[in-house]
């Protein structure tokens, strides 16, 4: 990750000044540098999401798990009479 995050830094600011210069490159240069940089690019996100999967997983994933547990529960028909019906189900 030490290697990987600074050279997408690079191909990110690469693929910028391509776009804001482009004009006056040629076709050939600006081929090479938006269209190779942007594909590096992609290869660069790709293996940055695989070394980073674990943490995506515990992050982003579970977390939404829990979201659609939590949203079933509480839209549940049994559990939605218990909050209309005012009984006292113990919990404070």
């Amino acid at each position: 990750m030490r290697i990987l995050n600074p050279i997408l830094a690079v191909l990110v600011v690469t693929q910028a000044l391509s776009v804001i210069f482009g004009e006056h490159l040629s076709y050939k240069a600006f081929e090479v540098i938006h269209e190779g940089g942007g594909m590096l690019l992609l290869i660069g996100i790709a293996l940055h999401v695989v070394l980073n999967w674990k943490w995506v997983r515990a992050s982003l994933l579970v977390r939404r798990e829990l979201a659609e547990t939590v949203a079933q529960v509480a839209y549940h028909p049994d559990f939605a009479k218990l909050r209309t019906s005012g009984e006292d189900t113990g919990c404070h």
